[in-house]
């Protein structure tokens, strides 16, 4: 505005004009000035509602992560068998020793597991029964050993 003014000025000098005086001038695009706060304060919120939002759509639910089964055996995220008498050995806290593990047939002894948030990988088992008649927790792996992952 003050260029378009400075060449004005320089025209009517060019022409023989001169003298002095004040321009004054307040024009506003967008938002008045006077409103500006509330928009401001408008544009605030509407970008924490965004990242609420992708917040929601991006990260895990926790809520699902606290139902979880306690004594369950997690491989992504699913539940793919039950621990009974899990405990770390005495001698070793790096080995983790269960009675048995129910309900284990989607357990893959290859990739390593969760119990309580722990990491773990399947060293050895004693015995496994895949097919019990009469048992609905089966297959059952008996005497399992497990070491935690770093």
């Amino acid at each position: 505005m003050k260029t378009e003014l400075s060449g004005l000025a320089k025209k009517l000098a060019d022409l023989g004009v001169s003298g002095t005086g004040d321009i004054n001038s307040a024009e506003y695009e967008g938002v008045v000035q006077q409103e500006l706060t509330g928009a401001l304060k408008d544009v605030r919120e509407c970008m924490l509602k965004v990242f609420d939002t992708l917040q929601k759509k991006l990260l895990p639910d926790t809520t699902q992560q606290a139902a979880r089964d306690p004594d369950g055996i997690y491989q992504a995220r699913i539940m793919v068998g039950k621990a009974f008498g899990a405990r770390r050995l005495p001698t070793d806290a790096t080995t983790f020793e269960f009675v048995k593990i129910t309900n284990c047939a989607q357990f893959n002894t290859a990739s390593p597991f969760y119990l309580h948030d722990i990491k773990l990988r399947f060293v050895s088992e004693k015995n496994s029964a895949f097919m019990i008649v009469g048992r609905p927790d089966s297959p059952i792996r008996f005497g399992v050993l497990a070491k935690v992952v770093e």
